[in-house]
Formats: structure tokens, C-alpha cells, sequence
């Protein structure tokens, strides 16, 4: 989607509590697998996928392969939205038809 929307993705390591953060791999302009090697030790491990699409406004489709409790933060760059996700149950996803508007 051009750039336009920048995502990071923070997590709580499960046994001493420290603040992990989500190593971004390889991907597309619409979607972006995340790792977690900090936790895992294999930073090509995916962990959690995130998908922007464009359908009049933009909507956002995630899937959490992991345990690990974590929060998505995604900023639009054309108007300064940010919207914030946490995980819900693991191993688990969400969508949000309606993210941001046009």
C-alpha cells in the first residue's frame, strides 16, 4: 500500500516479563510476518501475520501462531491514525473491517 502504514509489534516475554519486540521479515506491501527471536531463539520463526487491504477504506486481518501475548501498533503515515491490537486468546487472530477510514 505504498509505505503508507508503518506496524510494530511488541510481546511480553512469558517467563521473566520483559518487553520483546517483534523482528519483521521478508514480506509484502500488504502484509508482514513478525518473529519474535528474542523469545523463540530462531528469528525466522514466523509468529504473527499481519494483512492491510484497500476496500474503501483499509482493512487489517491478523493471526497470532504463538502463545506469547503481544500488541500490534499500526500507524497510517497520510493522516497520523494510530490503532492499537492486543492479542486475544493464543494462537488465535482478528480483523478489523474498518481500521482505518478513506
Amino acid at each position: 500500500l505504498s509505505g503508507r502504514f508503518s506496524v510494530t509489534l511488541d510481546a511480553r516475554h512469558p517467563r521473566s516479563g520483559a518487553v520483546l519486540h517483534g523482528a519483521a521479515m521478508a514480506s509484502s506491501d500488504r502484509f508482514g510476518i513478525f518473529s519474535l527471536p528474542e523469545a523463540t531463539g530462531d528469528p525466522e520463526l514466523p509468529e504473527v501475520v499481519v494483512e492491510m487491504e484497500e476496500d474503501g477504506g483499509f482493512s487489517l486481518v491478523q493471526a497470532g501462531m504463538t502463545s506469547i501475548a503481544y500488541t500490534l501498533t499500526i500507524t497510517d503515515s497520510a493522516t497520523g491514525a494510530v490503532r492499537v491490537y492486543e492479542s486475544g486468546t493464543p494462537f488465535c487472530g482478528a480483523a478489523d473491517p474498518h481500521a482505518f477510514g478513506d
